[in-house]
């Protein structure tokens, strides 16, 4: 809860999917560049590429499933795509952005970071965009705290990392505005949904989370090691055995995750949130990594909702992470643009960074976070989607989190 200064923990997490922002849970074709001659990208390098068309322009008025992963397979291009970029082409965009952006010296990220993801993306831009420093705030209340800075007219921050629900809150306040980077249009790229458009709001998709089960295999027996969600309810996780993000509060894993199971059948759905709740978890609030932290050091029996991205986090420790019999839904990671950003040129860099191939295959060879990029091979198969069927939450569903959270979570789990 609240914030902290730089090295900070984050939940990148793997995983891969596919499927338009409102479409039901069926694979479909390769988002890629269309086949058009490239076009040169805006000479002057404050002012982005148009706005592309978003996907699935009507929004849903009911959540429909969201779309499921099936290798290979990824999204649609959107109903009015933009012309490709040549790779040439973004290479002298990048070069004179990058010029622009380190007169400009730093670029400021709020968001969920952690420590691996933070120094990832710290040296990632020093040896690429020397001259152009990364200071980040990790906070799991971003929506309040720009709030409050811009009320007191403080223009601080560049761009946000994290997850959809925060991200359209800030849309919704009007402080972040679209961006598509000449990197997604490249010719010859294709990806699991399209970053810049599978959602409506200001947003750019660079990796998709799963979730799974962390457990310390030093207090958990082979016999009691869960295999779907219902083996939470056995008698052995009661009482503080486990740690979660708590389904009460927006913004978070948590919350997501529990509004998905609440969306299953039986033997998931509400019934099974409330016999959790009834195993007596510890709740939390704050960012992902303490709890991660806790549960290596044998404080806690298991974590959820988890991504295989806890491994790296904890180097050596007992821990297992484990991908029930049915994945708890995929969560879109991204980052968005602050309009008014005080360093724009610099902000501009750093999202055309996060879906660079250099960048996607970096982060999931040092983070195993399964990236949009297609084509990027797992550092380990516990990194790949392929064959999971998660379901990746789509625009519709996004919108309900924070208000299932904040009534239906709360009720379930307490404030």
């Amino acid at each position: 809860m609240g914030t902290r200064r730089s090295t900070l923990r984050l939940l990148g997490t793997a995983l891969c999917l596919f499927g338009a922002a409102c479409s039901t849970a069926a694979p479909v074709t390769p988002t890629s560049a269309p086949a058009a001659a490239p076009t040169s990208v805006a000479a002057k390098p404050t002012s982005p590429p148009p706005a592309p068309t978003a996907a699935g322009a009507a929004k849903p008025t009911s959540p429909a499933p969201g779309p499921t992963a099936a290798p290979g397979a990824a999204t649609s291009a959107p109903a009015a795509a933009q012309a490709p970029v040549s790779a040439a082409d973004e290479k002298a965009w990048e070069q004179q952005t990058y010029e622009a952006a380190k007169k400009e010296g730093k670029i400021t990220v709020y968001g969920f970071w952690n420590p691996d993801l933070e120094k990832v993306t710290r040296e990632f831009l020093a040896e690429k965009y020397p001259g152009v420093e990364l200071e980040t705030l990790t906070t799991t209340t971003a929506t309040d705290k720009i709030r409050t800075e811009r009320q007191t007219g403080q223009f601080l921050v560049d761009a946000y990392l994290g997850g959809g629900t925060t991200a359209l809150g800030l849309s919704d306040l009007g402080f972040t505005e679209k961006f598509t980077p000449p990197a997604e249009l490249m010719q010859g790229s294709k990806w699991k949904v399209p970053p810049s458009s599978y959602m409506s709001f200001p947003s750019l998709v660079y990796a998709i989370q799963g979730k799974g089960i962390l457990i310390n295999t030093q207090l958990v027996p082979p016999d009691k090691e869960p295999k779907k969600w219902e083996d939470l309810l056995d008698p052995f996780w009661k009482d503080k055995k486990i740690v979660m993000d708590h389904p009460g509060r927006g913004g978070g894993p948590g919350g997501s995750w529990a509004r998905w199971i609440y969306d299953q059948p039986a033997p998931l759905g509400e019934a099974y949130l409330r016999a959790l709740a009834a195993q007596n978890p510890v709740l939390d609030a704050g960012s992902a990594a303490p709890d991660i932290d806790a549960t290596a050091r044998g404080e806690y029996a298991a974590y959820i909702p988890a991504y295989p991205s806890s491994i790296p986090q904890v180097p050596d420790a007992p821990v297992k992470f484990i991908w029930p019999e049915r994945t708890g839904g995929g969560t879109p990671t991204l980052v968005a643009m602050m309009k008014d950003a005080p360093h724009p040129n610099a902000a501009k860099l750093y999202l055309n960074m996060q879906v660079l191939p250099e960048y996607q295959q970096k982060i999931s060879e040092v983070l195993w976070i399964s990236p949009n990029l297609l084509g990027v091979t797992p550092p380990d198969p516990l990194v790949s989607l392929d064959g999971r069927n998660v379901q990746v939450d789509t625009e519709a569903e996004t919108k309900r989190n924070n208000q299932w959270a904040n009534t239906t979570g709360k009720d379930i789990f307490g404030q």
